[in-house]
């Protein structure tokens, strides 16, 4: 079987559109070769046979004309013009099935009535009835859900599972280019935000743009569970200049007036805090009462975070600031939880050397604070990326489950200091 290519541009094109730029980077992916034409109608069309079909034509920006002149009637209609197709062709280069292609790169941009026109135009253009139209979009459920199969034949996908489908691509092409072409575009949905959570891999170095991104994609696929044990943290601190983000009280104006929890990804690990800022003076009051007054009960609360979570580190740390943006620091207390005797249940888990001196020194510096520093708390969870609990499974998209049971695991933590 040949594969026809003419109609696509040169893989270096530019489009002003970047739906039109991904939708040619998908179909440039797959012209690599017809296997793997093959695999992606075998996995995302599988109503389509490829079994007696000559010839797949890629096409984008449009349906390529055919030699049979349009109806009328469609000629009428508005234009339609998908962002790209697969024209499948049997003996005698009869056209026997047609897939069409729509890509959005926004949630909730599909318009049932473009789909519509899409069908219309591919059945009046080559007089076939065997259309499919396969929309292609970042939302987490089909955002057409209402649609009636007389309509036409209608499959929706995200570009998640185009993420998953080039993952599995680069192990089967075992040539160089075509392998390095397939990374290349998994790397680019990567960089366009449309595969969500992918896990955290630094494995090539660091790098700090790639640290937003992944941070960006991590808080949208988190935020709808965060909510559900924290219905009231609905701000988050939006512009991404460096790589940490916030979920807080959506009732502040700012979000550093109140307790609230920050995702931080760093050169070698991942932080969940749970931060008590200096501008939240309920907050710092609360604390005060509770290093007087109670702390056998806030040791009890701890001990039970760190049976369920690595890594507990206490920070406290003051600053102060020029032109109220460069921060200095002036103090820092930080202490490894596994340093006291309470949070040491099972000591067999940590080589940190108890001295429980340390947190003596966090109690006082937290319970003698004078109000008028810059002052900031951090209860922290730390997710090393080379621990061996986590090395492997912080590559993944499924350790976005790990970082929401973390912040649930602090939500007694939470409460106790909202009290």
């Amino acid at each position: 079987m040949k594969l026809k290519k003419d109609q696509l541009p040169n893989i270096f094109d530019q489009y002003e559109v970047e739906e039109n730029r991904v939708t040619n980077a998908l179909l440039q992916t797959l012209a690599i070769s017809p296997k793997t034409v093959k695999r992606f109608l075998k996995r995302f069309a599988p109503e389509v046979s490829t079994r007696e079909i000559v010839s797949i034509e890629l096409s984008e920006q449009g349906i390529p004309r055919s030699n049979q002149p349009d109806a009328q009637k469609l000629k009428d209609a508005k234009e339609s013009v998908p962002d790209g197709c697969f024209i499948l062709r049997g003996k005698d280069d009869n056209v026997t099935s047609i897939v069409v292609i729509e890509s959005k790169i926004k949630k909730r941009a599909v318009k049932r009535q473009q789909l519509l026109r899409h069908f219309y135009k591919a059945r009046r253009k080559f007089l076939i009835d065997e259309v499919l139209v396969l929309l292609i979009t970042p939302d987490h459920s089909d955002p057409i859900k209402d649609w009636v199969p007389e309509e036409g034949t209608f499959k929706w996908i995200s570009w998640r599972v185009i993420h998953s489908f080039a993952k599995r691509e680069i192990i089967y092409n075992s040539e160089s280019v075509a392998k390095i072409l397939i990374e290349n575009f998994k790397e680019y949905i990567e960089m366009k935000e449309l595969s969500g959570f992918q896990g955290i891999d630094f494995s090539e170095g660091y790098e700090k743009d790639k640290a937003r991104r992944i941070l960006r994609t991590l808080m949208q696929d988190i935020k709808d569970e965060v909510l559900k044990t924290y219905p009231e943290l609905g701000k988050q601190k939006g512009n991404i200049l460096d790589p940490w983000d916030v979920f807080a009280p959506a009732n502040l104006i700012d979000f550093t007036e109140g307790i609230h929890f920050t995702l931080s990804i760093r050169e070698r690990n991942m932080e969940v805090l749970l931060t008590v800022p200096n501008s939240c003076k309920s907050g710092w009051n609360r604390l005060k009462y509770i290093m007087q007054n109670e702390q056998p009960k806030l040791e009890s609360i701890l001990s039970s975070l760190r049976q369920k979570l690595p890594n507990i580190t206490l920070l406290f740390q003051q600053r102060h600031f020029k032109a109220r943006r460069f921060a200095f620091m002036d103090g820092l207390i930080r202490v490894d939880l596994d340093t006291t005797e309470f949070a040491r249940e099972k000591r067999e888990q940590t080589k940190v050397k108890k001295n429980p001196l340390l947190f003596q020194l966090f109690v006082s510096a937290v319970k003698e604070a004078p109000s008028w520093i810059n002052k900031e708390i951090n209860f922290i969870a730390k997710f090393c990326y080379r621990d061996h609990i986590y090395k492997e499974s912080i590559k993944k998209a499924e350790f976005r489950d790990e970082v929401i049971n973390a912040l649930v695991a602090f939500k007694p933590l939470y409460d106790y200091l909202s009290e």
